[in-house]
């Protein structure tokens, strides 16, 4: 009986990763955090992606402090980034990776998580907000 439901719950929190929207979902008061996170982000992303080689192409539109600070810091990187358009304005996306992101708390109100879907990959990172400083609570983990 425990087996039938840890394999039910399993099929339920993963039907939840995947309906979920893409961005940020962190507190209005957390906009420190949400900068030194993508700072963060942009450097993972440097060392899997070499810069002035790679395209990103985003799959939904950078709002909020993580969004605009991800897309600036990658641009100040060396990336060429393609902002979201709306399906009505939007022209044929050109070569290079869709990135999304999905930035929340994760349990308890100081822990975050970050995971970036880049192409049909995904990595994911936890947080924690010691004080006035956000520290990374674990390592990078790809998805295969």
């Amino acid at each position: 009986m425990r087996q039938v439901f840890i394999v039910v719950l399993a099929l339920v929190m993963s039907g939840c990763t995947t309906m979920s929207k893409y961005g940020s979902f962190l507190p209005e008061d957390q906009k420190v955090v949400e900068a030194k996170i993508a700072d963060d982000a942009v450097k993972q992303l440097i060392k899997l992606y070499p810069p002035a080689k790679s395209r990103f192409n985003m799959k939904h539109a950078a709002k909020g402090v993580f969004g605009i600070t991800l897309v600036r810091k990658l641009r100040e990187a060396g990336y060429a980034v393609e902002e979201f358009a709306q399906r009505e304005t939007a022209v044929t996306a050109r070569d290079g990776l869709a990135l999304g992101y999905i930035l929340d708390v994760a349990g308890a109100p100081d822990f975050y998580r970050l995971t970036l879907m880049v192409g049909n990959q995904s990595i994911s990172r936890p947080y924690m907000k010691q004080g006035t400083e956000v520290l990374p609570a674990g390592y990078w983990a790809r998805k295969e």
